[in-house]
């Protein structure tokens, strides 16, 4: 699926949302914290399920996950998590976005590409209330099957992800694309080796210019 983007710009920067904008590692230890508080779930169980519900479904499908955690209402427990994401995304937004968000806005169209239940990141990129109303596309396709259509609307795409194997299907299927590979301190996807990237970045601290 693609945004309704209308080009202000010749240059298109797109920015991964988990692990990228947004702090999902803290996201998730507090949602278990609560889950453990509100609803008595097992901090083992909690992400025992998150891990296995990822590994059969890509993504971490809320129904599916909710379902998995032997609760007693499971709707209620879906609304909760849900609820609980918009009510607190703005919380784990990475101190370095804002300000990358208002280097570039006036240079760039801007767009936010991401895995994910549709549902649940759909709560948490608009609870993260990031400035500027950033575009944004939930997609369980690869990124560059979603990009693709993009290529001949603008004269540059830049791309920032924090996982390697999107970064390497983008550059496959674009390959004039400016690839950066996003290493955080404690990413769970910053694997060692960065050939066939443009740039190795270790958070949204810098500028293209």
């Amino acid at each position: 699926m693609t945004s309704d983007i209308k080009p202000k710009h010749n240059r298109l920067l797109v920015l991964d949302f988990d692990h990228t904008v947004f702090d999902t590692t803290a996201f998730v230890a507090a949602l278990r914290e609560y889950f453990h508080t509100t609803f008595g779930v097992d901090a083992d169980l909690f992400m025992r399920e998150r891990e296995a519900v990822k590994n059969c479904c890509v993504v971490v499908d809320v129904d599916i996950f909710v379902r998995r955690l032997s609760v007693d209402d499971v709707q209620l427990a879906h609304d909760h998590l849900v609820e609980f994401a918009q009510r607190e995304a703005g919380r784990f937004v990475f101190p370095d976005v804002v300000g990358f968000l208002e280097r570039h806005t006036k240079m760039f169209d801007m767009l936010l590409l991401t895995h994910g239940d549709d549902e649940l990141q759909r709560a948490k990129i608009t609870g993260a209330q990031l400035p500027g109303a950033v575009p944004f596309v939930i997609t369980k396709q690869t990124k560059g099957k979603v990009l693709q259509p993009y290529a001949t609307e603008y004269e540059q795409i830049y791309f920032v992800d924090d996982k390697l194997p999107n970064l390497m299907n983008v550059k496959e299927v674009i390959p004039a694309v400016k690839a950066y590979f996003l290493k955080r301190p404690n990413s769970p996807y910053a694997v060692d080796g960065e050939e066939g990237v443009d740039q190795m970045v270790a958070g949204l601290d810098f500028t293209i210019v």
